[in-house]
């Protein structure tokens, strides 16, 4: 029995008609709609208790500083932690690390619901953030092995509803419980989210991450590498359940060899040796950086200049929220349209160059800035709030509508050296760390700089980052060429 395994897990291959890409579209739904949901839980858990900041300071008898410093740590290792996962998914697969992670999840929830002192919490925080963030690394790579290149943007559009919605929504139903509740009831809240979403990755979500079968014609390297009798079998094996293994070896896939990857935290960085990831990845960084101080100034700044309670300050994040929801939506569509249309020029769809969907990007790279810096001075001068809230949507839209472009760009560029998740993990590293130090550096700023030069800094520094991408479009085809031609020097 022994040998008979032995040799089904060596030849016996996926077979092709297994292949996720080939899903139909039902299934494909499935996964989609999975994932996002389970995207949705980290976010959640980063803006649900804002509203209750007060609550928790006084229940716990600590400061001010030490709990917004358990929505920082959150944020941080949301953006740390996506390294480790990445690199864990490959050995484990795709499936194991969201069922790992989402009870990772559940277990930081209960412990966070009863804490009884800061530090507690404080460290129950970062083991909720260390559960939540395994699906910012594993999920774009799941995406990139169920859909096809064409597909990956509306594809990748839904997905990102669910990290949209969630901090749009959470300090709305935050506030709500913990008002009549407690905020305790946000932790509890958090665990039933968890639990549903661990549930659905257990009975309704398959296994995407497998070997991949090259989409080429059959050639001699995967025909049956032999044939065993059963009577040879027979006379060098005392094993009858050989007998009923096949006698006909499967093709043996001399491109993707049944061999798993040495575990190793670090792999994910390789990837930022190629330009097109290091340029996508720092701007995604700088206008996340831009956001996050955005969110942390806002409250006290809506307070002092336009005298907002809590729960309309709460209201006002739902502009943002909802440019994101619509950038993400209507970027995730134009990119698409655009490698649609790229496709008709380049014939195939797979020697379309990845680069060719930033072609979508230019209208956020335009209105980006543009709301940073109607936010900044419109705050600083006490302008209308109709107009800060314009500007809080258009870095929300901005944001999205390039943000939904480069991911999917960035899975495309790695799709091949099956480093998707890599790169998505690395980008989520960076937007996680830059967002955490700009957060803690928020309130400093402002009141060094005011709001008004402060949002022109972020906005010149998005379009430094937009910059790169112009170089990113200019160059691609000649980096390339370059790479072609160390592969030939290689051979």
């Amino acid at each position: 029995m022994a040998v008979a395994a032995y040799i089904k897990e060596l030849f016996i291959e996926t077979p092709k008609t297994d292949d996720p890409k080939n899903w139909p579209r039902r299934k494909k739904n499935i996964v989609v709609l999975t994932i996002a949901y389970c995207a949705f839980v980290g976010p959640l858990g980063s803006s649900i208790y804002m509203p209750a900041v007060l609550q928790v300071k006084e229940d716990l008898n600590t400061t001010s500083s030490l709990v917004s410093a358990t929505l920082s740590v959150y944020v941080l290792g949301m953006g740390i932690m996506p390294v480790f996962w990445a690199s864990l998914c490959d050995y484990l697969g795709r499936r194991p690390i969201y069922l790992i992670s989402m009870f990772i999840f559940i277990l930081g929830s209960i412990f966070a619901a009863i804490a009884r002192n800061i530090w507690v919490f404080f460290f129950m925080r970062l083991i909720q953030a260390v559960g939540s963030s395994s699906v910012l690394a594993v999920g774009g790579g799941s995406l990139s092995d169920v859909f096809h290149s064409s597909e990956r943007g509306s594809a990748f559009g839904l997905y990102y509803l669910g990290p949209l919605v969630a901090p749009m929504i959470g300090p709305i139903i935050g506030g709500v419980i913990s008002d009549r509740v407690g905020w305790r009831s946000t932790m509890w809240l958090l665990l039933g989210t968890a639990v549903i979403a661990f549930l659905m990755v257990l009975f309704i979500l398959p296994e995407t991450y497998r070997h991949r079968i090259d989409e080429v014609k059959p050639t001699a390297e995967h025909e049956p590498a032999g044939t065993i009798s059963r009577s040879h079998i027979h006379s060098t094996h005392s094993d009858p359940t050989l007998e009923a293994a096949t006698t006909t070896l499967e093709p043996i896939d001399n491109h993707n060899p049944l061999k798993r990857k040495p575990f190793n935290p670090l792999r994910p960085f390789v990837c930022m040796r190629r330009p097109i990831n290091a340029l996508l990845i720092t701007f995604n960084a700088l206008s996340l950086g831009a956001q996050f101080c955005m969110n942390n100034t806002l409250p006290i700044s809506f307070h002092q200049v336009y005298n907002l309670s809590e729960s309309t300050i709460g209201l006002c994040f739902c502009a943002g929220g909802l440019g994101s929801v619509c950038g993400s939506v209507l970027g995730g569509r134009y990119s698409d349209y655009v490698i649609r249309k790229c496709e008709k020029v380049f014939d195939v769809a797979v020697q379309t160059p990845p680069e060719v969907r930033l072609q979508s990007v230019w209208l956020g790279v335009f209105l980006l800035p543009l709301g940073l810096m109607l936010y900044g001075w419109t705050v600083q001068k006490g302008l209308p709030l109709a107009c800060a809230l314009v500007g809080i949507f258009l870095v929300g839209f901005g944001m999205m509508l390039v943000y939904a472009s480069t991911t999917t760009t960035i899975v495309d560029a790695n799709s091949e050296g099956n480093m998707a998740t890599s790169a998505v993990a690395c980008n989520s590293f960076a937007r996680g760390v830059l967002g955490g130090i700009a957060g803690f550096l928020a309130l400093p700023m402002e009141s060094a700089m005011g709001s008004g030069w402060l949002y022109t800094f972020w906005a010149i520094m998005t379009v430094v980052g937009s910059a790169g991408l112009v170089v990113l479009v200019v160059k691609a085809p000649v980096w390339r060429k370059r790479a072609a031609e160390k592969e030939l020097n290689r051979v």
